[in-house]
């Protein structure tokens, strides 16, 4: 969650709301260290059970039951294909912004050729693309400030799939909430002589 060097928010963004994720950063970061396990197995569940885009049912119901299981009360989208979860940091105003975190849960249609113990059961599908760790990295978030942070979404589909995309907006209603930030999610990692960005367990 630490905001990278020489990083410039957009103009847009008001300067609450930077206040509001700068100020979550911390508590979050703690939280994730502690229960670092907790997140690799549930990477590592997904990874293991993927479903293609337009099929993700059992990713939401595993998704939606961890999140319940924290206290949130995650809305599943349209035919149980990626849900939202809204949770609160201390008590803001009515027009306080929203910060919302989106990730794609789908996978690809490609053998997993690893020989792994959490390697796809599913033959023909597997997560290439990373969204088994997107995924988690907002479930983490949401379930990391359960008592805390505004808007932790998980939906279906490819970022290129406008469809999927307008579905998920229309059915959480973002546009009663103009003012907010809305973050994606996406793992790089990095060849280098020194340690990756970014290091999947």
């Amino acid at each position: 969650m630490t905001r990278p060097p020489n990083h410039e928010p957009h103009a847009t963004v008001s300067g609450q709301a930077r206040q509001l994720v700068e100020s979550a950063c911390g508590p979050i970061d703690g939280w994730l260290e502690e229960n670092r396990q907790l997140l690799v197995g549930m990477r590592r569940h997904l990874h293991r059970h993927p479903e293609p885009s337009g099929q993700e049912r059992e990713t939401t119901e595993y998704l939606a039951g961890r999140l319940g299981e924290a206290g949130l009360q995650p809305r599943v989208l349209r035919d149980g294909l990626g849900l939202i979860a809204d949770t609160t940091i201390g008590t803001p105003g009515p027009d306080a912004p929203r910060v919302a975190l989106r990730a794609d849960i789908d996978a690809l249609k490609i053998q997993d050729a690893k020989s792994v113990e959490y390697r796809s059961c599913r033959d023909g599908v597997m997560h290439a693309c990373g969204h088994d760790v997107h995924s988690t990295i907002v479930a983490g978030v949401a379930l990391a400030v359960a008592a805390g942070s505004d808007g932790a979404g998980l939906e279906p589909g490819c970022g290129v799939a406008d469809g999927d995309l307008e579905r998920a907006t229309e059915d959480a209603a973002l546009d009663e909430f103009p003012e907010r930030l809305d973050l994606c999610t996406h793992a790089i990692k990095r060849r280098s002589e020194a340690k990756p960005s970014v290091q999947v367990e």
